[in-house]
């Protein structure tokens, strides 16, 4: 296929073709005024910056994750690569509107989470992506953040990559989609201090009552 050809296919596929959004310093200005559903700051005083990660050295705080997404990621990563766009090598956050869904699809770098009382870097929001460079054996970039206030860690601890089942629908058990610190009720209102809103980077991840 000749470049004029594959630019012409990439450019069919989007009634907005990809686009920077915000740049690398806006991101992280961003990133640094997000907050938790309830309204408490999460970031305002820790250290952000972008740098690339080897999965291996990683550590979900998901059980699980979907493989229809995982498909998605695959399918955007190669409309994207036309447009010279690498979803494991942002530093950006990037726009664009698939003809197909006709809104407009904001994707960021994943964010990870250097734990205090776990001693490993948590991989807060962008799960998917970051299990597709760990099965493809790449590394990606990542917001890299430390410093968050102890007592807004995750809800759920830690675990391995092998651990991950690779699903086609959500289980409807708590159980299989996480292992929950103690004192942890998933069914409280009180969790919701502990989630970020991810959504001004384009996040659509999980929500108190998935």
């Amino acid at each position: 296929m000749t470049e004029s050809n594959t630019k012409h296919t990439g450019e069919n596929e989007f009634s907005q073709p990809p686009a920077e959004l915000l740049s690398r310093i806006q991101l992280l200005q961003t990133v640094r005024k997000l907050k938790t559903l309830t309204g408490i700051p999460v970031y305002e005083k820790a250290h952000i910056e972008i740098i690339k990660q080897d999965p291996p050295n990683l550590y979900p705080i998901a059980l699980y994750a979907l493989n229809k997404t995982l498909e998605r990621i695959r399918s955007t990563q190669a409309k994207l690569a036309s447009f010279g766009w690498d979803v494991f090598n942002l530093n950006c956050a990037v726009s664009f509107t698939p003809r197909e869904l006709g809104s407009k699809i904001v994707i960021s770098p994943p964010i990870v989470e250097w734990s205090e009382s776990d001693r490993v870097p948590l991989v807060v929001d962008g799960l998917h992506r970051i299990l597709l460079a760990f099965l493809e054996k790449k590394q990606i970039n990542c917001i890299y953040i430390e410093g968050v206030d102890p007592s807004l860690v995750p809800i759920s601890f830690p675990v391995s990559w092998d651990q991950i089942k690779i699903i086609e629908n959500p289980p409807s058990d708590p159980v299989e989609r996480r292992i929950l610190r103690p004192g942890i009720n998933i069914y409280s209102p009180e969790v919701s201090t502990r989630y970020r809103d991810f959504s001004p980077l384009g996040s659509l991840g999980r929500r108190p009552m998935e």
